[in-house]
């Protein structure tokens, strides 16, 4: 068996299964980062963890992140 076809059996056999646990494994760690970079802006703007403002601060920068990511989507559609 040459050695293109010896890979692309270990793809399919090995790599092709993993592939939707990896995915979420790696949209995991995206959402746990974001969430703290969410928690170390509102602690910059003195607004962290148990003040008053904390959760609007949180809503706020999600708003924020969804309206940047949906300009930069709407730039890439050309």
């Amino acid at each position: 068996m040459g050695r293109r076809r010896a890979f692309a059996l270990y793809v399919v056999v090995v790599v092709l299964p993993k592939l939707p646990e990896l995915r979420n494994r790696a949209e995991v760690l995206r959402i746990q980062e974001i969430n703290g970079e969410n928690e170390h802006y509102c602690w910059k703007l003195h607004m962290g963890s148990g003040t008053p403002m904390h959760d609007e601060c949180i809503l706020t920068i999600v708003q924020l992140r969804n309206d940047v990511e949906k300009r930069i989507a709407g730039e890439n559609e050309f």
